[in-house]
């Protein structure tokens, strides 16, 4: 509990503002030396006595000093009294009766202490002879007839009389003794000023180091994390969580560090892809030129040496020649999309009326391929979208061409286009019965250069003519709509790509 308790008390003064520890280091600078200065004052007031000479009265000449003296002397007097420490009065008063006074204390009336030599009639009388006053009065005289210094107290019940006589205390004529002992008061107060500045120096001293260590532990940090970063290591995070101005730079600075590292691991990416784009165009085009030598050099070499063989080989060239311009063209329009260099020509198109041509011309062409091919439409007959009729064609082509080349060898192919009106958008979908892809290799088939299941799901057909481009292409130019694309599949009976559109209202 008290470990949690202190993990909070850090905490809180973690996430303090720096401006607020400024102010509060200024307060305890005040507060701590005064509060030292309170719980140490009893034993510097002691010391100070001693230092000082005002511990002990060491004259019978009237000083300043003198009457400071006798004031420190009746409260020792009176504390010995009060211990009841007989042995330590008699050797505390012993040095000043020495420099000729006279003591006379008593307790309840009854007494205590009377000087050696001394009687208490003697005392009364000379009391009356110095001040004009009896021992009853409570009263410090300081004159030329002599010196009389007349204390009571009360403790505890107990009535206590301090009573102090000197018939031959003096005062001086001038003043120099006084400016005297002014002068070494002056002089020994210096140290006491010395002793309390050096007390609020060390305070502040501490309570700066600490708030200077709290501000110089976060900036330091920054700095190593700044050096680290500087020599390309990004993966350096900086150690320091505050809700402070430093916390903030410090969450700051890391964000800095994060977004480098991920336009770092970004830039990669990219690197890694143009290589596979690179690799994946070279091998696309070395397929179909690698068919067109072949049946060249069959020309060339007469081996097509009749007219069926000579046509069947020219077909095939004439193909493949197709195939490289198709690639080229997605490439083309691939590097246009990925530059932001295309721009798109949008029109208010009617969708049902668009995809109805679209059918229409597909479906002669499907014929000749062993395609059935249907149209459905659920939607008004005035729905209209924001396109671009060209760019969007190229999207239902590239679609109809991978459905072509999926094409189960042993079985005639179906294609169906569904047109779906919704609420804000239209729904186009375009659904095969071929080979299909595997579940882990869907979300995959719009990536560059991506062909599913290269060994086992691809017929010979689609292996000689996909460019892993065709959907790509497709995904750019929908989201350049505003439109959604994605595909659903079950493996060994057909694909669906699904593309949505906004209607023309939520184009506005």
């Amino acid at each position: 509990m008290k470990r949690a308790k202190r993990k909070t008390g850090r905490k809180r003064f973690k996430d303090m503002s720096i401006i607020s520890r400024i102010f509060i280091a200024n307060v305890c600078i005040i507060l701590f030396p005064t509060i030292l200065l309170i719980a140490l004052s009893p034993t510097l007031f002691s010391a100070s006595a001693l230092y000082f000479g005002f511990s002990n009265v060491t004259s019978n000449t009237y000083s300043s000093v003198n009457q400071i003296q006798w004031n420190f002397a009746i409260n020792n007097i009176y504390e010995n009294v009060t211990k009841d420490d007989g042995a330590e009065l008699k050797k505390y008063l012993n040095p000043i009766e020495k420099i000729g006074y006279e003591f006379l204390i008593t307790k309840n009336g009854e007494i205590y202490y009377l000087s050696e030599n001394s009687s208490v009639d003697g005392i009364e009388e000379s009391a009356k002879n110095i001040a004009r006053t009896s021992l009853e009065n409570e009263m410090a005289y300081y004159g030329k007839n002599g010196l009389l210094i007349n204390r009571i107290y009360e403790n505890n019940g107990d009535e206590y009389k301090i009573s102090v006589i000197s018939k031959d205390y003096t005062m001086s004529e001038n003043d120099t003794s006084i400016k005297h002992q002014i002068s070494v008061i002056t002089g020994k107060s210096i140290v006491g000023v010395v002793i309390i500045a050096a007390i609020f120096a060390t305070a502040m001293l501490i309570i700066t180091s600490i708030t200077a260590n709290s501000i110089n532990k976060p900036l330091t940090e920054l700095k190593i994390s700044a050096e680290e970063i500087g020599s390309g290591n990004l993966y350096h995070r900086v150690n320091y969580e505050s809700k402070n101005e430093l916390g903030q730079a410090a969450e700051a600075f890391d964000l800095m560090r994060r977004r480098l590292l991920e336009s770092e691991e970004t830039d990669k990416e990219r690197e890694r892809a143009q290589k596979e784009m690179i690799a994946g165009v070279a091998h696309d085009l070395r397929t179909p030129l690698t068919s067109i030598k072949g049946y060249v050099e069959g020309l060339l070499d007469n081996i097509a040496n009749t007219p069926e063989k000579r046509e069947r080989y020219l077909k095939t060239i004439y193909s493949s020649t197709l195939d490289m311009e198709k690639l080229l063209d997605d490439l083309l329009t691939y590097s246009k999309l990925n530059l932001n260099t295309i721009v798109l020509n949008k029109k208010k198109i009617n969708i049902y009326e668009y995809m109805k041509d679209c059918a229409e011309d597909l479906e002669n062409k499907l014929h000749d391929q062993n395609f059935d091919f249907k149209f459905n439409a659920y939607c008004d007959d005035n729905v209209t979208v924001m396109l671009d009729p060209d760019n969007f064609a190229r999207v239902i082509r590239n679609v109809v061409s991978n459905s072509l080349k999926y094409k189960q060898e042993d079985k005639k192919g179906v294609l169906t286009f569904t047109l779906t009106q919704y609420t804000r958008t239209v729904l186009i979908e375009v659904e095969d019965n071929g080979i299909g892809v595997d579940s882990d290799e869907l979300i995959h088939i719009f990536d560059s250069f991506y062909r599913a299941d290269k060994a086992r799901t691809r017929t010979e057909s689609a292996a000689n003519n996909s460019s892993g481009l065709g959907l790509s292409v497709c995904k750019q130019i929908v989201t350049l709509h505003n439109g959604s694309i994605w595909a659903t599949s079950e493996k060994g009976k057909g694909l669906t790509i699904h593309i949505s559109l906004p209607t023309e209202k939520e184009n506005k």
